[in-house]
């Protein structure tokens, strides 16, 4: 019974998260695993009905490579929940099995649980700013949203990574691919990707702006960092 209750104790993020408006939290409050623990245990039913979230488990842990974005460890990000964050958190995405993992250990013991996506706003890990999938249209097939833009439209970056089913002497348990990412501009209910330049030419009436403002800042498109393609949309959305 007391390894069930401490089991159940990992869950209590997830709970928390579903729960928030049971409970009145000053607007942009700031909060650690710790406290959010603590508020769990005074705002939350008995242990044994807190059982709602699932513990991750890789798969094909002996292929090469890795399914994480940028990195394989654990990184502290910030998860946003309506106007309430939670700092500190040790966060990590698993491109593969499109999922956010969250370490935490209590009593010396060490969980890996599953960031429900739909308790939660956003997140920011490694600098950038990801959304929920819940925050864009139901009908997106997207797998991880990096906000890069947010205005009138949205500019977003795609991250995927797949593993490889193919075995070799070099790759006896197969390996994961490098790692992918496309652009994609939300308008309205429109998802528009962005291959090349030109995908951009249909987003403005005045192309000569563009290509003017490309030319002064040195902005090629495919290698445009994350403030390049920010000054592009600024200057698309003043004039869309």
């Amino acid at each position: 019974m007391k390894k069930l209750k401490k089991v159940i104790f990992q869950l209590l993020f997830f709970n928390v998260l579903m729960f928030l408006n049971t409970k009145k939290l000053d607007a942009q409050q700031a909060m650690t695993i710790d406290s959010l623990y603590n508020l769990s245990s005074e705002t939350l039913a008995p242990p044994d009905l807190l059982v709602q979230g699932r513990f991750y488990y890789r798969t094909n842990s002996l292929a090469k490579g890795h399914p994480y974005l940028i990195s394989n460890a654990f990184t502290l990000g910030k998860v946003f929940i309506k106007d309430n964050s939670f700092a500190d958190v040790p966060l990590l995405i698993d491109l593969d099995q499109n999922e956010i993992i969250m370490r935490y250990e209590i009593n010396n013991a060490v969980r890996l649980v599953l960031l429900s996506e739909s308790s939660f706003d956003s997140i920011k890990v490694f600098n950038f700013t990801f959304l929920s999938k819940k925050m864009l249209p139901s009908n997106f097939n997207i797998s991880f949203p990096q906000l890069i833009y947010d205005g009138s439209l949205k500019l977003i970056r795609d991250y995927d990574k797949d593993f490889i089913s193919m075995y070799n002497n070099q790759r006896p348990f197969g390996s994961y691919s490098d790692l992918r990412s496309k652009l994609i501009v939300i308008s309205s209910e429109k998802a528009i990707p962005l291959r090349r330049k030109k995908s951009l030419y249909q987003l403005t009436d005045n192309i000569k702006a563009l290509r003017d403002l490309m030319e002064k800042n040195k902005i090629k498109f495919r290698k445009a960092s994350d403030d390049q393609l920010r000054l592009i949309m600024q200057l698309i959305d003043k004039r869309s």
